[in-house]
């Protein structure tokens, strides 16, 4: 059986509705609740040859991705040992390919956790809402780039977001969700002074 096809049974088998949409470069293989959009407005020079931190990895949708646009290290972190266990499951099939993330289960409303390294780029898409609007991408050692996402009750400015050590710049806007009576969310590039 293919790769393509043993994801897709995975993801069919869980017993969850899944928010996030998975992808097998560029192949859609499920139907999450939110989409891929967001994906065409990050830079790909913030992930080739970068390593990057997925904060709020839910099932890992876009760990996978970005180690398919060539990032060289991706982690994962969500404070649902369900979501964990995803990854994992889809981990677990990417055994011989080179799109292998990993993953940790941590809680974001605290400090990012020691020893987990340096990273170039950091994804916190839909997250702040649940850490207290927390600017959490300060506390990542080496950090280059951040993408924030906000919520669907985000209000958000480049401006609210930019500080004497990051600059914002609203980039796009995503769908909040394939419901249409979601609003949108605004996705702002970070970028450390």
């Amino acid at each position: 059986m293919k790769l393509e096809d043993r994801l897709r049974k995975i993801i069919a088998g869980l017993p969850i509705v899944l928010y996030q949409t998975h992808t097998l470069l560029g192949v859609e293989l499920n139907l999450g609740v939110r989409g891929v959009e967001r994906r065409a407005m990050v830079n790909p020079a913030d992930l080739k040859g970068k390593r990057v931190l997925d904060l709020g990895c839910a099932s890992g949708a876009e760990s996978f991705w970005a180690m398919e646009q060539g990032a060289v290290e991706v982690l994962g972190i969500d404070l649902h040992q369900e979501h964990i266990s995803i990854c994992e499951q889809l981990r677990a099939e990417y055994n011989h390919t080179m799109f292998r993330p990993c993953f940790r289960q941590f809680d974001l409303s605290r400090v990012i956790p020691d020893g987990i390294g340096e990273f170039d780029t950091v994804f916190a898409f839909a997250l702040t809402q649940y850490i207290n609007y927390r600017k959490v991408w300060r506390d990542v050692q080496g950090a280059r780039v951040a993408y924030v996402e906000g919520g669907g009750d985000c209000t958000f400015s480049a401006k609210d977001l930019s500080d004497s050590e990051w600059a914002a710049t609203l980039i796009g806007r995503t769908p909040g969700c394939r419901a249409k009576h979601f609003p949108d969310r605004p996705l702002f590039r970070l970028e450390r002074r």
